[in-house]
């Protein structure tokens, strides 16, 4: 009886103990405050894209900044898309960023026509930002990277103020009271 008693008893400790640990991570995710990283990548239409021109001490053009990290294989990524094209009609004042990981420019561009997408995309073609951003995890680290896509938002200091992982119809309406937030 008194085994039976312990183990129960621990089995529902567990239970809390889990329960709190995913939600401490949950909220740090959320808001962790990190800087971001700094980076250069070629937007898709050919131009230069420094991270440093729009968030960061020395920007010189500070803004919000929404980049979600994505691959065209990605089919939560097809459903996030659309989502964040409305929201950046709605606050024209953050800039909003697609940041392909590792495809060709052949199958963005597909892609981006297939699901009528007008957002600037980054191309990160060797997964170098990624890595940067902890999104995917390379043979130094260890890291096992993050389900895509990966939703970031950055503040005009520089700061992460919001990450968010993966895509289900609703998380628009978390990320749209964030950026609310921040204008």
């Amino acid at each position: 009886m008194k085994r039976l008693f312990v183990r129960e008893h621990l089995r529902k400790s567990g239970i809390v103990i889990v329960f709190l640990m995913t939600s401490f991570s949950f909220l740090f995710s959320q808001a962790n405050g990190n800087l971001a990283p700094t980076f250069y990548l070629t937007e898709l239409n050919g131009d230069d894209f420094f991270a440093s021109r729009v968030y960061g001490e020395k920007a010189t053009d500070p803004s919000v900044v929404v980049l979600s990290f994505f691959a065209t294989w990605c089919i939560p990524c097809r459903a996030e898309a659309p989502q964040l094209e409305l929201l950046s009609q709605e606050f024209p004042d953050v800039e909003f960023y697609l940041v392909s990981v590792k495809d060709p420019t052949d199958k963005i561009l597909s892609w981006l026509n297939k699901f009528d997408i007008e957002l600037p995309v980054l191309v990160d073609k060797y997964g170098r930002t990624a890595e940067k951003f902890e999104v995917i995890g390379n043979d130094t680290n260890n890291r096992a990277g993050k389900t895509l896509p990966t939703l970031f938002v950055i503040n005009k200091s520089g700061r992460i103020v919001y990450e968010h992982s993966g895509y289900e119809k609703g998380d628009e309406l978390e990320l749209k009271k964030m950026l609310e937030t921040l204008n």
